[in-house]
């Protein structure tokens, strides 16, 4: 292909991957209900009466500044008191941010927010680590990259952790015409070089049709999944997380496999469960270490991809803000070792009057 067609497609692919408004809300949008603010959770004190810090890292569509994130920081902070909560910007300003959500060298944003994070005070004896969709992506690539990062707890809600195939046959239906386009765009120029460092979502697409030229042209997914050349530094920072918390959401329609947020991997004969990829029988990133140490949570939650409310985002995380060890243990005792796959975790506790009456959460890949 030439260059010139590479950019009309790299365009039909941002075009088609844009967010979409539901009910005139931004699908980033989270609001939380300020009737419900004085309620909060039980939150025993740490020894050192200093709770770990929580850094946020907002799905495409979205900024760290928006009033999603904005209400999800001001949750964990009147929950945790003392908590100090850093919500991820990349670039200048919000608007910025939100633009290299889908246009940017992942490669490149990632070490940027590496040294942002190494170069934070607050984050020097360590943290809690939540990334929404692609930035639960992005969050894990961080954990096993960059070096002097301290992650005690990461906890990603839908992230496509084996990639995905397609665009949202759910964007198709309003967009027909550059959801055709995107998928040209995949199907013939996802790992063109160029694709690969302008579009964001390019860095995890993963076609079981020819996974040759996805191990070859994808310049991000490959080296976090350990899937080429194995780098055992990302193995050894990944098993030094005291708990690992994979929420995938029940009906979700954005990721083509559902399960990647479970590391679940989507072949040409079909879903493989994530205990049988190469990825965890080969154990080339730690996932079957943490897995058979228990430190492994697998959670569902009702409802499309991104679509929560704040007490229920509460009952998933308080637990193992305070305890990750304890929570994943408690997380884990009623799974069946031979069959994981049926593990499925309720929200918590956290004000629970509040699961029916509050808003969702709605965020972009």
């Amino acid at each position: 292909m030439t260059r010139t067609i590479h950019l009309i497609l790299l365009a039909a692919l941002v075009l088609a991957a844009a967010p979409r408004t539901s009910q005139g809300a931004s699908i980033g949008a989270v609001i939380l209900d300020r009737q419900q603010a004085d309620e909060q959770v039980a939150w025993p004190a740490r020894r050192d009466k200093t709770p770990l810090p929580v850094v946020l890292w907002h799905g495409m569509g979205d900024s760290c500044c928006g009033q999603g994130m904005s209400d999800i920081k001001a949750a964990l902070e009147q929950e945790v008191p003392g908590v100090f909560v850093h919500s991820i910007l990349v670039g200048r300003d919000a608007n910025e941010d939100t633009m290299r959500g889908f246009l940017d060298d992942v490669n490149v944003q990632t070490k940027q927010v590496c040294a942002k994070l190494k170069s934070m005070s607050e984050l020097e004896r360590g943290f809690h680590f939540i990334g929404f969709s692609q930035g639960g992506l992005f969050a894990r690539s961080l954990v096993e990259r960059c070096e002097g990062l301290k992650v005690e707890t990461l906890i990603t809600f839908a992230a496509p952790h084996q990639g995905i195939k397609d665009v949202p046959a759910s964007w198709c239906d309003s967009q027909p015409v550059f959801c055709s386009m995107a998928r040209l765009t995949i199907r013939r120029g996802a790992y063109n070089s160029l694709v690969q460092k302008s579009v964001v979502q390019a860095s995890y697409i993963k076609t079981p049709w020819n996974l040759n030229a996805y191990l070859r042209g994808n310049l991000f997914l490959p080296d976090i999944n350990n899937e080429n050349n194995v780098n055992k530094v990302y193995k050894e920072r990944m098993t030094a997380l005291k708990a690992l918390v994979l929420v995938r959401h029940e009906d979700d329609t954005v990721l083509s496999l559902r399960d990647s947020a479970w590391f679940y991997e989507d072949l040409m004969s079909g879903p493989v469960p994530f205990n049988e990829t190469a990825l965890y029988k080969d154990d080339v990133i730690g996932l079957r270490k943490l897995h058979k140490k228990g430190k492994v949570a697998f959670v569902t939650l009702p409802g499309d991809h991104m679509q929560f409310s704040i007490a229920s985002f509460l009952g998933v995380v308080l637990p193992y803000l305070r305890d990750a060890s304890a929570a994943v243990m408690h997380a884990n005792e009623h799974i069946d070792a031979g069959d994981v796959r049926l593990h499925t975790r309720q929200p918590g506790r956290a004000n629970p009057a509040l699961l029916e009456s509050m808003p969702f959460a709605r965020s972009a890949m």
